[in-house]
């Protein structure tokens, strides 16, 4: 009788945590979405960035959000990746990706220019991934009051946050559809293991083949904002 109880009191208590949404959490994302697109359209090339990344780290700190909540404690690093290359579906992502990239014409560069590229990809993963799992996600979490382990939310939080990523690389037809499918998969790995330091060099590796193989008159120079139209 008092396991049983207990499992009712758990249960309402779960219950409880997934009821309602907590909408002022969900305007504020709405917002530093807002800053970000008003740096990239109107801003960028100032120092205003600054301003945005200060936003986001006074919500951190307001939320008590640490390390292990942003993705950069180094928890569970080797159980990421080990889980990761052995599904089926990164098993079948790369084996196509590697098809692509041998029977696609190469984007001609020396070695050094491509180890550039590299890591000029490596710094966008950290900034992009960080905001778009570190902080997007956590908000979208709270927004729907659930915890990193109920999982009946997180497709919904997968798609919308999905949905904020492709948003920023408007107007780019390409690129927002890779930020879309992109968004969504970083979204549910990080919600499984709250981990940036796979997410990151994942996204860099396939930027650069993209930006390898992908003809510029259909990713358009991976360009987004008003230069696009230039």
């Amino acid at each position: 009788m008092l396991k049983l109880d207990l499992l009712n009191v758990r249960s309402k208590t779960q219950h409880k945590q997934t009821r309602g949404h907590d909408w002022l959490t969900l305007i504020e994302a709405l917002l530093v979405l807002t800053l970000l697109l008003e740096y990239i359209w109107f801003l960028r090339g100032s120092r205003d960035w600054l301003m945005v990344l200060g936003v986001v780290i006074l919500s951190h700190v307001v939320r008590k959000e640490g390390p292990y909540e942003i993705g950069f404690w180094p928890r569970d690093i080797k159980k990421c990746f080990v889980e990761m290359f052995d599904s089926d579906w990164t098993v079948f992502i790369l084996a196509t990706m590697i098809v692509i990239v041998c029977a696609s014409p190469w984007r001609p560069m020396t070695a050094s220019h491509a180890l550039g590229n590299l890591m000029n990809d490596l710094k966008s993963g950290l900034i992009q991934q960080y905001l778009l799992c570190g902080y997007f996600v956590n908000r979208l979490l709270i927004f729907y009051r659930v915890e990193i382990n109920f999982n009946d939310k997180n497709k919904q939080i997968s798609k919308l946050a999905g949905l904020f990523f492709s948003v920023v690389h408007f107007p780019n037809p390409f690129l927002m559809l890779i930020a879309l499918i992109g968004g969504y998969f970083s979204s549910r790995i990080f919600l499984k293991y709250r981990n940036l330091y796979f997410l990151v060099p994942a996204f860099a590796v396939i930027k650069f083949l993209l930006f390898l193989i992908v003809p510029d008159n259909i990713s358009h120079h991976f360009i987004v904002g008003p230069s696009y139209f230039r």
